[in-house]
């Protein structure tokens, strides 16, 4: 269970990392406007977050939302820790529980939706 969870996180990561870079290559040579980049982020974020809880509980037979429940919140601490880390403490904003909130239903979500995956 420990093995998939991680795994889960890597591939969770490994999509916002590359969906990031995207953005930034789009912010960089076009005129996207720096105050959308917000919002993106944040969708990258839910993204991120429901293919983890998807990658968690591919092939498992219930409790799926269990699954995208705890890989979430495990990837969302690590987030977390990791911005606090790169930002030196200045992460918490006005939106912080809003984004927390969307990114564990959407971990949830997806875990729910990886169980109707089979292999």
């Amino acid at each position: 269970m420990v093995m998939r969870t991680v795994k889960a996180m890597i591939t969770g990561l490994l999509v916002i990392i590359v969906l990031l870079a995207i953005l930034s290559f789009v912010v960089v040579y076009t005129s996207l406007p720096l105050e959308s980049c917000d919002s993106i982020i944040f969708l990258v974020m839910i993204l991120g977050m429901f293919v983890s809880g998807m990658a968690s509980s591919v092939g498992m037979v219930n409790k799926g939302w269990m699954r995208g429940l705890t890989t979430g919140i495990v990837l969302l601490l690590f987030v977390v820790i990791m911005g606090l880390f790169v930002s030196g403490g200045a992460i918490f904003q006005a939106g912080l529980f809003k984004g927390f909130l969307f990114s564990i239903l959407s971990a949830m979500a997806g875990g729910v939706a990886g169980v109707n995956i089979k292999i």
